[in-house]
């Protein structure tokens, strides 16, 4: 039998990689025995930190998750005593991609939808489309960071679409999406 009545006080703070803490993150807490079915949870106030009281003695699947940013899951998690353990999580810094859509002679074409097909942290495969600036610029944030790939595509006033494949290193530089008109 379990004595609940033992408390380790498991607290923190939350960070993305680079050291930026994050208000309002959600620290998750399932026990490992599915007989016991122990959940816990609290949100990091506005210096990133959370403190939650568990049972010790137990194992854990923590996550630690935020609206803008990948999620952190750790597995067989060991909560024991002392009464007190300190834990700090860092979640994974999300990428963006940005670049410029122009024609065949290098001018920049302002309205053109670009769509993305790409993995993402919040969805297992999702599309999303962004509208060119005048100068042809565009950005898409909230791409995961272990993304290998970006597919785009670019229409403008329904008349043609076109995929174009890029490869996304650790820091992706502009891409430029040539777009031609038919």
């Amino acid at each position: 039998m379990l004595d609940v009545s033992r408390r380790v006080r498991l607290e923190g703070t939350v960070r993305i990689e680079g050291g930026l803490t994050l208000a309002n993150a959600w620290v998750g807490l399932r026990s490992g025995d599915r007989r016991s079915n122990l959940q816990f949870g609290a949100r990091t106030d506005a210096k990133g930190r959370y403190r939650l009281d568990l049972p010790d003695g137990m194992t854990w699947t923590l996550t630690a998750a935020h609206d803008l940013h990948p999620s952190l899951v750790l597995t067989d998690l060991a909560i024991r005593a002392p009464a007190r353990m300190p834990l700090d999580l860092v979640l994974p810094r999300e990428r963006s991609v940005r670049g410029r859509v122009v024609d065949r002679s290098g001018r920049p074409v302002g309205g053109a939808q670009v769509h993305t097909r790409l993995p993402s942290w919040r969805n297992s495969d999702y599309e999303r489309v962004v509208t060119t600036a005048p100068d042809g610029s565009f950005q898409f944030c909230g791409i995961d960071a272990g993304a290998l790939e970006v597919v785009l595509g670019c229409r403008s006033d329904d008349r043609g679409f076109q995929w174009q494949q890029f490869p996304l290193g650790a820091d992706a530089p502009p891409i430029e999406l040539v777009f031609e008109r038919p």
